[in-house]
């Protein structure tokens, strides 16, 4: 699917004026369900509802029909593969959340370190605050008016990138020696699964 960007603009437009998608839909005589396809890419609005839309969102007709040019344009490599990623996000998800759990898990049963129960305790508490952490930050940088969607696609792919190359050098270390265990081992699959959960948002 090509067309989320539009859908991406008319949500964060729409979202900018306090209105939801009934109160919009009820604005330009169509239903919610009608706007919702809009913002997920499954239609474009009709030619005589160009200009009331872009009224109401404060943009002017030529916005809209650039932004829906963009959206048909032939989309990045960097995008087809987030976009790839995102449309997978529920066996990632699972998969990252493996990922984080197996080291603990491993820490739980082999380790003999006098500070065992205290990473026990810490790190389920560790892995909720970063977790957030990183959703708030993502959801900010997507907010921001400053970034660009190209921008924000490499941003995204380079820190995936990251997160892939950290968790291999911890993990070896990890199995080396489990008395190594750290929470920072559960940190790269539950970045990575909040960069999907926002692609998730951003790209539904």
């Amino acid at each position: 699917m090509n067309n989320f960007n539009f859908g991406n603009y008319i949500c964060e437009l729409r979202e900018k004026k306090s209105l939801s998608q009934s109160e919009l839909g009820e604005k330009l005589g169509v239903t919610n369900k009608a706007v919702s396809k809009w913002e997920n890419g499954v239609s474009y609005p009709s030619t005589e509802l160009m200009l009331p839309l872009a009224e109401i969102l404060g943009v002017t007709i030529e916005d809209l029909y650039k932004a829906i040019s963009d959206s048909k344009s032939k989309p990045t490599k960097v995008r087809i593969i987030l976009n790839f990623l995102q449309s997978r996000s529920l066996i990632i998800s699972i998969i990252c959340f493996v990922f984080a759990l197996v080291p603990y898990g491993l820490f739980l049963i082999f380790s003999k370190s006098e500070e065992k129960m205290n990473f026990l305790i810490v790190t389920p508490i560790i892995c909720i605050i970063v977790y957030t952490m990183f959703r708030l930050s993502f959801f900010m940088a997507r907010k921001n008016p400053f970034s660009s969607t190209k921008g924000l696609d490499i941003f995204y792919l380079f820190i995936l990138s990251i997160m892939i190359i950290a968790y291999i050098f911890i993990a070896i270390e990890l199995i080396k020696n489990p008395n190594s265990f750290s929470p920072s081992v559960c940190v790269p699959p539950l970045v990575f699964m909040s960069i999907i959960h926002t692609l998730k948002k951003r790209y539904k």
